[in-house]
């Protein structure tokens, strides 16, 4: 059913559109590159990705702006199969080149804006090197979806592509998860945690970890200064591999803790190290699906804070982070209605992230890597070869955290304006000699 009436947004909506209103050039995107070596059938894939559009509503989401100033959203029909998937062949001389080609077409579609009144949520892009060498490039609008799609995507797509080639229909008929979804929202029914949020609120404080004086503008890789001159954000890394990243998950077994909350309490208690503050609030974004919507694509994720306090042992900041992370979860359906009703004090913590300078991103990598099902060899899967330049920071310390069964990697991005760069370097410092020491305590 395609539904045309229109449907107010959710409050992490909201805030992109916001956002991007303030800030016309905001990348505002999720992006995905594919790289496919060996025998793909190219029919088969266009026709997986078409699928995705039919099946998955929020993939047909449009929005404009009603004649009260308001913006309201419906759901469209899917376009044809030709006109889903861009497709080109490029001669490449060196792998070098080609890589920075592929780069700069996913920068390209990551950073230009969307017009959801007249385009679709999604860029989908099948460039060709070679017969057996493709990269797949695909890229969301964040109005529309979610960090969810690393996870439910892969296996849409993949599910559809084998039964193809094995000439059985297509699982899975078309939904309006997200319509349905939306609609439930509106007809309200959940509590209000504004009672829970005021409490939290009270003790919320910026912490005094050098913060930016205004967000930074968007920056690359290869070249960390902001366009209008000011620095971007330095970039540390490492990661736990093979056995380290095993013995880390014996220690979060051990602590009756999840992967989660032990890298939050090791970022709260390296945070802790480096400043005067006795409480400091991380913010997360906080997936809002209910039990019955797991596998609904969609934006649900709404940026919470964890409000945390210096504690006597890290022992006590992991049960800490477990009780606070309970109790945000308890209390994560906040709306619109929850944002006015604590404004002032909820603004910048409440489904926004502008004014913290402490946030973390969690993503468990679960690659779906499939088996060519003709041909004389496999089809060989691999994800993030191709990420986009493009880098937007607007929290002075922002860790991303990407979980795969055999390795967990790190990024911490201090972006804070003016401040030395020695505090990015102990604060990094900190963090990986207290992941290594929970991995180390269980030995």
């Amino acid at each position: 059913m395609i539904t045309h009436e229109l449907i107010p947004l959710t409050l992490p909506q909201q805030r992109f559109v916001d956002a991007l209103e303030s800030s016309p050039k905001l990348r505002a995107s999720f992006s995905m590159s594919v790289s496919l070596t060996g025998p793909l059938d190219v029919a088969a894939l266009l026709t997986s990705l078409h699928h995705l559009v039919l099946r998955r509503d929020a993939l047909r989401l449009a929005m404009r702006r009603t004649p009260a100033g308001s913006w309201g959203q419906w759901f469209r029909e899917a376009p044809p199969l030709s006109e889903v998937t861009t497709c080109q062949a490029v001669h490449a001389p060196s792998d070098d080149k080609f890589s920075r080609y592929v780069v700069k077409l996913a920068t390209r579609d990551a950073a230009t804006p969307w017009r959801l009144d007249e385009e679709y949520p999604f860029r989908f892009r099948l460039i060709r090197r070679s017969q057996g060498d493709h990269v797949l490039l695909l890229t969301f609008a964040k109005q529309a979806v979610d960090g969810a799609l690393y996870l439910l995507l892969p296996g849409d797509l993949w599910s559809v592509y084998h039964a193809l080639l094995a000439g059985e229909p297509a699982p899975g008929e078309p939904g309006n998860g997200f319509a349905e979804a939306l609609r439930r929202r509106e007809a309200g029914g959940s509590p209000d945690p504004a009672e829970f949020w005021r409490s939290r609120l009270a003790r919320a404080r910026p912490c005094r970890f050098p913060a930016p004086a205004a967000p930074v503008a968007p920056t690359t890789s290869a070249a960390p200064a902001a366009a209008d001159g000011e620095p971007g954000p330095r970039t540390f890394r490492f990661s736990l591999v093979g056995e380290e990243a095993q013995v880390l998950r014996g220690a979060v077994r051990r602590a009756r803790c999840s992967e989660l909350q032990l890298v939050q309490a090791a970022l709260a208690e390296a945070v802790f190290e480096r400043v005067p503050d006795d409480t400091l609030a991380i913010t997360l974004p906080v997936d809002t699906r209910r039990s019955y919507e797991r596998g609904v694509l969609g934006q649900f994720g709404v940026n919470l804070p964890l409000v945390l306090t210096r504690p006597a042992s890290g022992a006590g900041m992991v049960a800490q982070v477990r009780h606070e992370w309970l109790q945000v979860l308890r209390n994560r359906h906040v709306t619109s209605r929850t944002v006015r009703r604590l404004a002032p004090s909820s603004t910048g913590w409440l489904g926004a992230d502008e004014a913290n300078n402490l946030r973390l991103n969690y993503l468990p990598h679960t690659p779906v890597a499939p088996v060519g099902t003709r041909g004389d060899g496999a089809l060989c899967v691999a994800y993030g070869r191709y990420p986009p330049r493009v880098l937007r920071e607007s929290a002075a310390v922002h860790l991303r955290v990407g979980s795969a069964p055999d390795r967990l990697d790190f990024t911490l991005s201090c972006a804070a304006r003016g401040g030395p760069d020695e505090a990015g370097v102990a604060l990094a410092a900190s963090l990986e000699r207290l992941m290594r020491r929970h991995a180390e305590g269980c030995r």
